[in-house]
């Protein structure tokens, strides 16, 4: 009986119902992958609910400590992308000029509180790996917004339908449909749930959103 799925830096993702590995494997192991991403879905959903809280009522370490490190990752870009459109409507339609600011204060405190968690010698390899990864990624949003907030005080972003936001890959939870959404341009992809364990991940740069860019419209084309 298969309760649990693990990875390497022994983080275990917990089965929404068990699987019996009897019989032929043909037949049990697709069932456990379809329970792996059932689980892993399950858990970003739980996620989904809490992003709202993250600063105003619950500290970035006690969310992030909830959740398996990838979970965490689509928690983080689930507030930034919400956080950043809300902005650029509150700004661009509404002249609301302080919105930016906030936002922007907002992204810095979620990075003050990362870095303060890595900043502590007592973490497990495991937390070390998984909020050094959640620093990675949020340095890239960070100045990703600041480089389109300076682009929309310029007037060359004119509101959320502007290229230079829809080109980010953004993420959406989709209430209608209990779903993570990847947006890149034109393009969406449902977020396949699969567990991919606590990694360390790569510098993201401007040459890398770039290929994002392009292989998304590839994939989007059938290519």
């Amino acid at each position: 009986e298969i309760k649990n799925v693990a990875g390497t830096a022994e983080e275990k993702v917990i089965l929404a119902s068990p699987v019996m590995a009897q019989g032929n494997i043909e037949d049990w192991l697709p069932a456990l992958e379809a329970e792996m991403q059932r689980s892993v879905r399950r858990d970003c959903s739980h996620c989904s609910r809490d992003i709202s809280l993250v600063i105003s009522e619950k500290p970035v370490r006690d969310f992030a400590n909830v959740f398996i490190a990838q979970v965490a990752l689509l928690g983080l870009q689930l507030i930034w992308t919400n956080d950043f459109q809300v902005a650029l409507q509150r700004m661009l339609r509404e002249k609301d000029r302080a919105i930016m600011s906030q936002t922007n204060k907002k992204f810095l405190q979620i990075m003050s509180e990362l870095i303060q968690v890595c900043l502590q010698g007592d973490l497990t390899k495991l937390d070390r790996t998984k909020y050094e990864t959640l620093v990675t990624i949020h340095v890239h949003q960070k100045d990703l917004f600041q480089e389109v907030w300076k682009k929309a005080k310029e007037a060359k972003v004119k509101d959320e339908n502007d290229f230079e936001w829809l080109k980010q890959t953004r993420v959406y939870w989709k209430t209608e449909t209990d779903h993570a959404i990847i947006s890149i341009a034109d393009i969406d992809f449902v977020y396949s749930y699969e567990y991919l364990g606590c990694k360390e991940r790569l510098v993201i740069t401007s040459l890398t959103d770039r290929c994002y860019l392009t292989q998304s419209q590839a994939l989007g084309m059938f290519f």
